[in-house]
C-alpha cells in the first residue's frame, strides 16, 4: 500500500536545559511517499510474529525515514 504523505515529524529531547522534560518536534521531510509494510516470521518454536514497518521516501529521496513495531 503506496500514500502519500505532507509532512513527516519526530520528537526528540528539548536542547532547552531549564526544561528537560518537554520535547522539540522536528520535521523530517515534507512531500514524501509512504508506504506499509508487513512481514510474518516463523520463530524456531513454531511461534508466528508479526513486524510493521512504516516507510518514508522524500521525493527528492534525500531523506529516508522507518518506523517498525514486533507483534508477539
Amino acid at each position: 500500500m503506496n500514500r502519500r504523505g505532507k509532512l513527516i515529524q519526530f520528537t526528540q529531547p528539548t536542547k532547552d536545559e531549564e526544561r528537560p522534560w518537554d520535547l522539540d518536534i522536528e520535521t523530517a521531510m515534507e512531500e514524501c511517499r509512504i508506504c506499509l509494510v508487513r512481514r510474518r516470521d516463523i520463530l524456531g518454536n513454531g511461534r508466528i510474529r508479526f513486524e510493521t514497518n512504516i516507510w518514508a521516501f522524500s521525493d527528492d529521496f534525500a531523506v529516508r525515514w522507518q518506523q517498525s513495531r514486533r507483534h508477539p
